[in-house]
Order: structure tokens, then C-alpha cells, then sequence
């Protein structure tokens, strides 16, 4: 009997990826691929036609063959995530032979069904299953010159295994690899050789359902042309021709041996050219079909695809106009060529048209004359507020509108540089009475004739800047400061100022320089001085909190202790009885304490702990979390100021120690 076999291997896993028995290639292809391929292998990172061929058992001329876009030396058209040709049918096939199929044979003068199936050891049901187009009796679609499948997996397979596989086994649940080995007789390696997917151990990859290789043949792939007047053999070493190893053509004539393929002796003399790529303007290498109004071209580059293309061009172009301004790529894209120029801009395709008179006099619309109006000579314009309580301070310089249920704590809570005292003082109609205040009327916050700490809320008083004046003039303050401060009698030395406003004495000194002469002097400067800058440029970078100052060079308190004015001053009453806390308190305060202090406007973290004895860092801070670092220290509220000794409330003066 005459026959043609043919092996096509499985495909090899590792940095590649592929596909067996997928007549739909995986990924996207060259455009002139063999269309009857029915094995793919998608290019991976570093992979070579060598790597490709070895590891499917091809030569290099069938691999050139099935994929002809590829160059010989495998540089041209050879891209990475492309799928390229690893098998196919040697000859014609019938249009529903199975797509897994990796065994062929081409059927000969004299060929029917009964020889092929004992020349490879099958049945009649599995040549039917493999080629179901054929009638049972062998005499429908039984085509001489047709090629039949005469072997494949009977499930499902897992990658890399043996492309020469001829027996199988699919595994059972209960099935493992020693029982499959000794039913099949095969030593444990030999199953791992023909299914490396499959760890050591059998552990991983052995699945049930799957089909696992048991057995090969001898040869792992052979392959030819077929000819009626040549025999072509296998290459020196190879196995026997005979059985189930090689193939034959039919008639006899000239023998050729088929040395194998390496990059050194290329197995044709093509000639490798670099593809020239057009410069002209506009392009001459483009295909048909583009439109004459086209004014953008793009030259595709290898590796592009449509897609990639048509997103470089958001602006103007969709996929849909790519595709109908080049009408050669086709609805697949596989019209697309390395180095060929599509047409991705079009010149617009709609017009309007402008009528202009020819004889009309054109009249133009008269002139429009501005006049600016005057430069105001008088911007400050003074500003009475209204409605007021009763009559205010003549040279009142700041006001507040107070609100309703307001009193005059909340105010002072606004303006900490305002004391009590003063404002009873601008307000006599109040008669001492916090309450007494009118809601929506206004209040004096500030009078003399010195600036107000803090900007002023009249809405036309001016803007403070180095030269400013105030009924006389005000020594120059550091050109961009952006608020300022005054001393009040607490404020003994310039670190307790400091550490009121929240910033270094080094900036203190840097921002005053009209008011303080220097470090040494600076406790009494700052006394007499009428205001001072506490923000402005440069400076200390550094956030200021509390903890920047040792204790132990913290100057002394700012009311100093004595037995006297404990007893005359302060009000405080002391008891022995269980702890009563005071309201209001901190949620956070230490529940241990045992002496409470009342905080009073212009009262600071600090000069609080140094009246009361006690460690501002591990001592004050600790018992009164809350507080953070000073700035959460709310008016009226009490704090802890000791844990031990006898039970104490103080609701006025200097927290001093019993």
C-alpha cells in the first residue's frame, strides 16, 4: 500500500504560548499565513524560528511554507504576540475533520478505509469520529489526494505534551500516576518525558478527564512535499522509514537526503532584502482604495495593528474611518503592511459660501468716547456704625456686631488681646454687666491711638502696610507683615509673648527691629513698645510649639507666688471630702486630678504649669490631652493642674500651689 503519514507536533509552552488543534488562530497573524493551519504557536519574549521549529519537530522549510510572510533568517515579519503556523493538514481536507488532529495520512491509488485503519492500528469508529464526512462503507468523500486523520487526543491535553504521541490514557478519579504507568507499562520517567506539565510528585497538572501520552512513535515529526516521480527519505540517523515511522510517496525515482536546517547553510539561497520605505510627498507606496482628498498618511511600523493606529488619532479619526479610508486592509485588518502609508486625515468635505456686496456703501457705527471717571482723592471715608447700645469711644477704631444670646466672653474669646477690663471701660453704659449686650448692635473692640492687634472689621478702614499711619505717625514695622500683636501685663518676657502667639523669639527680634534693640533688652521692649509684628517674612522655619523650650530656661511665671496674694487674689475653695469635678472639663482630662484651675482670658499653657509648680511636658500636658499643644486651651473651661493633695478649685487668679 501506498501512503502518505504525516506528524504534527503539539505546541511548547515555557516563555511561548500555543495552541493545538485551534483552526482560529489565537492571536493576531501575517496576512498571507496558510489558511488550512490548525496548530499555532504565539511568538514569545526571546523566542527564535529555531526555538519555534525544535520544539514542534518541523523544518525550517515547512515553517517558512505555512508562515511566508516571514523572512528566511527570521527577522522580517517575525513579531512577538503574533501567532504563526506550527501544523496543518498536508493535503486537502474535508470540511469537518477533527481540528485536534495531529497524525495525517493522504490517501493513495488503491487506499481504502480497512488498510489505513491496520497500517495505524485504529478502528473503524475512530477513523469515523476523526472524519466524519466519510461514510461508513468508506465509499463517500473517500477522496484519493485527500488527506484523512488517523490520530488525536482522545480529551482534552495539557501543554508541552509529547508531539509525537500515539497512545493515551485519560485519567479516571481515581486514577494515579504509578496505577497508569504499570496499566501501561512505562516507567515513571518516560511518563514525565511525554507529559512535562505534570510535576514530579503527580501533584500538580494530573487531572481527571484529561488525556495523559502512554506511548510514541519513534520519530517526532517528518515531512515533505509529495511528488509523483521522487521518494523522499529521512536524514542520516534518522529511525526507519518503514511502520509508522516515516512516510512514502508513491512511484519511484531520485532519493534525496534532508540535512538539517542552521542559521549557517540556510536551506534556500533567497536573497534578504532591508523593505525601502517611501519618502515622497504626498506617498506612493499605499494601497488602493484610499481617498484623493486624503491629506494624512501614517506609515505603519512592524508590530502596529489597526487598533493601535486608529488610537494614535483620536481627534478626527474612529476605527470605522480607518477602515473606510483604506479599504484594502479588509474587515480582518489583514490588509495591513509593514512600511505601506494608510490615510488617517481627510480634507473636509463640506463648504460654505460668503456673499459680500459689490456695490453697497459699507457705514460704519459712530465712535464710542469713553471717559474714565475721576481718581478718588479720598478713599478712607469714616464709618459710623449703627444701631449701637449708646454711645461709643470717639476715637473707637474697630467694632463687632454682636450676635444673638451673645455676651461679652464671646467676644473676647475673638480678640484675645482685649481684656475685660477694657471693654467695660469703652462700654460704661454696660455697668459691669457681661450679659447686658444687645444682639445685631455694635460694640467697640478697640480705641486709642494705636492700630487694633488685629485687622479691623470697618469695612473702609485702611489697609496696614510699613508706612501706615494712626493719628501720628507709627514707626515702621517689618515691610510684609501680616499680623500683629500687643503685650499685655502678663507678658513679663519676650518668651512668654513668644509663646502666646504661637512663634520663636528669634522671629520676634527679626520682625521688630524698631521696637526691640536686641535679645538682652527685649523682656522690657516689648513693654513699650505700642505694637508689634507677630507674622510676617522669613524667619524661623521650624513649627513653634511649647515643647521647643526647656524647662529649664523657662522664664519665671508671669504672676510670681506668694503666700499673700494666694490669700488675697486667688479664689479657690479646698476640701477633703471625695472628688467633685467641676463643669466645664475636657473630655480627655486625667481622672486622678485633684486640683482644678478655671482658665482666664489671656491665660497660656505655659504661665498656667510655672504659677502651678508643675512640668508643662510630662506633667500638664499629660493630665490634659486635649489641650494638644496649647491651642485647644478653651476659656472657661478647667483644667488639671495636680493629682495629689487636698481637693482644690480655683475660679479666679493664678493658678498657685497649695
Amino acid at each position: 500500500m501506498r501512503s502518505h503519514k504525516f506528524i504534527t507536533g503539539l505546541v511548547i509552552a515555557g516563555t511561548t504560548a500555543g495552541v493545538l488543534g485551534q483552526t482560529a488562530p489565537p492571536a493576531s497573524t501575517q496576512p498571507n499565513t496558510i489558511s488550512t493551519c490548525n496548530q499555532w504557536h504565539v511568538v514569545g519574549s526571546g523566542t527564535t524560528c529555531e526555538d519555534i521549529e525544535t520544539a514542534h519537530g518541523i523544518t525550517h522549510a515547512q515553517f517558512l511554507a505555512w508562515n511566508p510572510d516571514v523572512s528566511n533568517d527570521c527577522i522580517t515579519n517575525f513579531w512577538g504576540g503574533f501567532a504563526y503556523c506550527v501544523g496543518a493538514p498536508p493535503a486537502s481536507i474535508q470540511p469537518n475533520t477533527i481540528a485536534t488532529c495531529n497524525l495525517w495520512h493522504v490517501v493513495a491509488s488503491g487506499d481504502d478505509c480497512l488498510d489505513i485503519e491496520t497500517e495505524y492500528g485504529i478502528t473503524r469508529s475512530q477513523f469515523l469520529v476523526w472524519n466524519p464526512d466519510v461514510s461508513n462503507d468508506c465509499v463517500t468523500n473517500f477522496w484519493g489526494g485527500y488527506a484523512y486523520c488517523v490520530g488525536a487526543p482522545p480529551a482534552p491535553t495539557q501543554q508541552n505534551t509529547a508531539a509525537n504521541c500515539r497512545q493515551w490514557h485519560v485519567v479516571e478519579p481515581s486514577d494515579t500516576c504509578p496505577t497508569v504507568e504499570t496499566a501501561s507499562g512505562i516507567s515513571h520517567s518516560q511518563f514525565l518525558a511525554w507529559n512535562p506539565s505534570v510535576s514530579n510528585d503527580c501533584s500538580l497538572n494530573f487531572w481527571a478527564a484529561y488525556a495523559y501520552c502512554v506511548g510514541t512513535s519513534a520519530a517526532t515529526a517528518s515531512s515533505s512535499t509529495s511528488a509523483a516521480s521522487s521518494t523522499i527519505t529521512s536524514p542520516p540517523g534518522s529511525p526507519s522509514q518503514s511502520g509508522s515511522s516515516g512516510w512514502i510517496s508513491s512511484g519511484a525515482s531520485t532519493t534525496t537526503s534532508m540535512p538539517p536546517y542552521s542559521i549557517r547553510h540556510p536551506i534556500t539561497s533567497h536573497n534578504i532584502t532591508t523593505p525601502t520605505i517611501d519618502t515622497a510627498y504626498p506617498p506612493t507606496k499605499t494601497q488602493p482604495g484610499q481617498p484623493s482628498y486624503c491629506n494624512e498618511w501614517h506609515l505603519v511600523m512592524p508590530g502596529e495593528t489597526c487598533e493601535k493606529i486608529a488610537a494614535q488619532y483620536p481627534e478626527w479619526m474612529s476605527f470605522l474611518d480607518l477602515h473606510a479610508w483604506n479599504p484594502a486592509l479588509g474587515v480582518d485588518c489583514s490588509g495591513l503592511y509593514v512600511y505601506y502609508w494608510l490615510c488617517v486625515g481627510i480634507q473636509p468635505q463640506t463648504s460654505f459660501t460668503v456673499n459680500w456686496p459689490t456695490n453697497a456703501t459699507l457705514v460704519l457705527p459712530p465712535m464710542d468716547t469713553f471717559t474714565p471717571p475721576p481718581t478718588p482723592t479720598d478713599i478712607f471715608k469714616p464709618w459710623t456704625p449703627t444701631p449701637t447700645q449708646a454711645a461709643l469711644p470717639t476715637d473707637c477704631m474697630a467694632w463687632y456686631q454682636a450676635r444673638p444670646n451673645q455676651n461679652c466672653t464671646g467676644i473676647l474669646e475673638e480678640y484675645e488681646d482685649l481684656t475685660e477690663a477694657q471693654f467695660m471701660s469703652w462700654h460704661p453704659f454696660l455697668s459691669g454687666d457681661c450679659n447686658g449686650l444687645w444682639a445685631n448692635n455694635y460694640y467697640c473692640v478697640w480705641a486709642g491711638p494705636t492700630p487694633p492687634p488685629e485687622l479691623s472689621t470697618n469695612p473702609n478702614a485702611p489697609t496696614l502696610t510699613s508706612t501706615t499711619t494712626w493719628d501720628g505717625t507709627f514707626p515702621t514695622i517689618v515691610s510684609g507683615c501680616t499680623r500683629l500683636g500687643k503685650a499685655n501685663e502678663n507678658d513679663t518676657t519676650c518668651a512668654i509673648f513668644a509663646d502666646r502667639y504661637r512663634i520663636p523669639v528669634e522671629n520676634l527680634l527679626l520682625w521688630n527691629p524698631a521696637y526691640i534693640s536686641g535679645s538682652s533688652t527685649c523682656d522690657t521692649d516689648i513693654q513699650n513698645a505700642p505694637v508689634l509684628c507677630v507674622e510676617g517674612p522669613g524667619g524661623v522655619t521650624t513649627t513653634f510649639s511649647p515643647s521647643n523650650i526647656p524647662s529649664s530656661a523657662e522664664p519665671p511665671s508671669s504672676i510670681p507666688f506668694s503666700s499673700a496674694s494666694a490669700s488675697s487674689s486667688a479664689s479657690s475653695t479646698t476640701s477633703s471630702s471625695p472628688i467633685g469635678t467641676p463643669a466645664p472639663v475636657q473630655p480627655n482630662m486625667t481622672t486622678s486630678c485633684r486640683r482644678f484651675y478655671k482658665v482666664q482670658a489671656d491665660d497660656g499653657c505655659w504661665a498656667i504649669a510655672n504659677s502651678a509648680r508643675i512640668d508643662l511636658n510630662t506633667e500638664f500636658y499629660v493630665w490634659n490631652p486635649d489641650v494638644g499643644a496649647c491651642e485647644n486651651l478653651w476659656l472657661d473651661y478647667y483644667v488639671c493642674i495636680g493629682v495629689s493633695g487636698p481637693v482644690t478649685t480655683i475660679t479666679a487668679g493664678p493658678p498657685v500651689p497649695t
